[in-house]
């Protein structure tokens, strides 16, 4: 049997599948209820209390994107190229 070779190369955060980027609707609800509990249940606030449910998680989504690019490819060292330099 054939051995793989391993890479390092890692996937680019951006290019996450779109399930994977925007979040879903039980995250939405739940954060829904959150802010609809806080506000202490008040009734008729339900689109007002979604749309600020969604913006909150898609801005959370954003930051784990942005957090993942930063980890996977902003904190690695950068290879340096002796070849053509002077010294």
């Amino acid at each position: 049997m054939k051995k793989s070779k391993k890479t390092d190369i890692k996937p680019n955060p951006w290019f996450l599948k779109e399930s994977q980027a925007r979040p879903t609707d039980e995250q939405i609800a739940t954060r829904a209820r959150a802010i609809y509990e806080a506000r202490g249940s008040l009734p008729g606030h339900d689109l007002e209390n979604w749309l600020q449910a969604r913006r909150s998680c898609c801005t959370n989504a954003t930051v784990r994107l942005i957090d993942s690019f930063r980890h996977d490819y902003l904190s690695q060292p950068v290879k340096s190229s002796t070849k053509g330099a002077n010294p």
